[in-house]
């Protein structure tokens, strides 16, 4: 299996992305997602968001998240960017990709690579307000 993982400061190009991932032939699904800073949160206007990561500790978790998800579901490659530092609403701080042989198993194996990475990789966020104020926010929940 091929994965590919980057936390990066750099903006994420969801077309780059999509176009330049998973050539091949073998499978027959490709489901990707992308996580976008959203414009309210808990009824407050967010403004933005400071993402800061453990990137050594991120990469080993994610790792072992794809693995999981390879055994369980039979993923060929997989692909996470995660962005860091200041992102404003509607920006793009996280794409998530992966490849198998049918849609079923990309579906389950990307919404578990989602759900791990919340539960289980050490990233933090900042939301700042419109209303001036600021809040850490655990990335650790079942939602989102």
């Amino acid at each position: 299996m091929m994965i590919h993982i980057a936390i990066t400061q750099e903006a994420i190009d969801l077309n780059r992305e999509i176009s330049s991932s998973f050539h091949g032939s073998c499978c027959g699904a490709y489901a990707w997602f992308a996580g976008v800073v959203r414009e309210e949160n808990e009824g407050q206007s967010v403004v933005g968001i400071d993402y800061e990561c453990y990137e050594a500790m991120a990469k080993k978790e994610l790792d072992k998240i794809f693995s999981e998800a390879q055994k369980e579901w039979g993923i060929h490659e997989g692909r996470l960017i995660h962005r860091v530092g200041y992102l404003k609403k509607g920006e793009v701080s996280l794409f998530v990709g992966v490849t198998s042989p049918h849609r079923r198993e990309a579906f389950s194996a990307l919404q578990y690579v989602i759900d791990e990475l919340k539960k289980r990789v050490p990233l933090w966020k900042k939301e700042y307000y419109e209303a001036g104020h600021q809040e850490w926010i655990s990335c650790h929940h079942g939602h989102g």
